[in-house]
């Protein structure tokens, strides 16, 4: 009897929850896709890997849940949402069912501030850690920049020149 206590009010959610932990903030799956989706239209793959494929937009979620103040966190939850009306009221469907040629006459008028206020400021945020999210991940910084971690390697067996003193 404990144990269905335990689990009954989880069976009870109509929304499923995000992938991923997150302490400060709330999302639901759709949402986290929908984020995906945004991330994967700014920063498509191509011959290197899109941000989904790098995972940029969980980057994204994780540094507002820990790094960003209570109202930033609500701002983009808030733009989040705003950004599906948005989309519904231009397209008659969500931008996680829109189709790409949509979602690129949606990131246009976002680009060129031709939308709502809250909207503009979720994109930004979103644009900005997307991006970082996308150039700090391993497929990038690792297979693409050849980038090797301070101090580099060791290389014990170079030549050494003898140096001369000159008084």
């Amino acid at each position: 009897m404990a144990a269905g206590t335990a689990i009954l009010p989880s069976c009870g959610e109509k929304e499923s929850k995000s992938s991923f932990l997150l302490k400060n903030m709330k999302l639901s799956l759709e949402e986290e896709k929908t984020l995906a989706e945004l991330a994967e239209t700014i920063l498509p793959a191509s011959a290197t890997p899109g941000a989904k494929d790098t995972y940029a937009h969980l980057f994204a979620l994780r540094m507002l849940d820990d790094c960003y103040e209570k109202e930033d966190q609500q701002t983009f939850t808030k733009g989040l949402k705003a950004l599906d009306d948005l989309v519904k009221e231009k397209h008659g469907t969500t931008f996680l069912k829109a189709s790409a040629a949509q979602r690129a006459q949606v990131l246009t008028a976002l680009e060129n501030k031709q939308a709502p206020e809250d909207v503009l400021a979720f994109y930004k945020l979103a644009k900005n850690l997307t991006i970082q999210g996308y150039l700090t991940s391993k497929p990038v910084m690792g297979d693409i920049f050849h980038y090797e971690l301070v101090p580099g390697r060791y290389l014990g067996a170079a030549p050494v020149k003898p140096v001369t003193l000159q008084a």
